[in-house]
């Protein structure tokens, strides 16, 4: 799936697949306010803003030993 066939909203497995963190990394982020999630259903379940993720994140071209480049995300997020 591209960048841009993903939806708006990301779940936690989708968005930390985006940037390269571990799904409980998001956890913290939002618990400790450095991200802003948004709450859906009555489980309250976490869903990121792709445009978010994108700006917290920097690409990293990385090509393989096919010569196939692939993208990947690196947050830069301040602790």
């Amino acid at each position: 799936m591209t960048f841009q066939e993903l939806p708006e909203l990301l779940t936690i497995k989708q968005a930390s697949q985006l940037i390269n963190v571990h799904p409980n990394t998001l956890r913290n982020w939002e618990r400790e306010g450095k991200i802003v999630a948004v709450r859906i259903g009555s489980r309250r379940d976490r869903r990121f803003h792709k445009v978010t993720l994108m700006s917290i994140s920097q690409p990293v071209q990385i090509s393989s030993a096919l010569g196939q480049s692939q993208s990947y995300f690196f947050g830069k997020l301040n602790r």
